[in-house]
């Protein structure tokens, strides 16, 4: 079972798999896609900044995001998200 953190929500999730299922996307991408007809392009990239700042997913550029082994790991359980905190110093 995947190991959560209080400030992940689903739509986190589906950020994740859907990054590990391509080579690249983007919120203007995802917001088109079906998987996330709920969720609005605004939306969608502040949750990629947010796993972008934990480690999750990494900006290739601009608003394009790949996943990166951290994230990887956290999609196989190996990760508990607990222990990262994506409002630490700045």
């Amino acid at each position: 079972m995947r190991k959560s953190a209080p400030w992940m929500c689903k739509l986190d999730e589906r950020i994740l798999e859907h990054v590990d299922d391509e080579p690249w996307s983007s919120s203007r991408v995802m917001a088109s896609l079906t998987g996330f007809q709920y969720a609005s392009e605004g939306r969608l990239a502040e949750r990629c900044r947010i796993l972008s700042r934990i480690g999750f997913i990494a900006s290739l550029h601009g608003d394009a995001y790949e996943i990166t082994g951290l994230g990887e790991r956290s999609l196989a359980s190996e990760v508990n998200a607990a222990l990262y905190e994506p409002w630490g110093n700045e």
